[in-house]
């Protein structure tokens, strides 16, 4: 799945992977990790939630956790480095979609 492209993002795949990756023991690495995973556990809420109302993109087993969300983003967006520019919401979902691809 290729993510489609955006207009002007609020946040780039640039900025959420800058944020999750940031060193541990930064004097910013708390507030970037805490900001990392809100972002990515609220893109999938919302995934989540369209997922329900309409045809299923992704099948997620049950019991994924937000460590396992936020690893296979980081992943996605590392492997990815030609679709960082693009908006973040995207890179999020192309990732899920990629790691548990469709039920049907």
């Amino acid at each position: 799945m290729t993510p489609q492209h955006a207009q002007a993002a609020f946040k780039s795949g640039n900025d959420l992977y800058s944020d999750c990756t940031t060193p541990r023991g930064s004097s910013t690495y708390y507030q970037a990790d805490g900001y990392c995973t809100g972002f990515v556990m609220g893109v999938y809420d919302d995934f989540d939630l369209s997922r329900q109302l309409e045809d299923k993109e992704a099948c997620l087993p049950g019991g994924v956790t937000a460590g396992q969300l936020r690893d296979v983003v980081v992943a996605f967006i590392r492997d990815n480095p030609k679709w960082r520019n693009l908006d973040a919401s995207a890179l999020i979902r192309a990732a899920i979609i990629d790691a548990w691809p469709s039920c049907k």
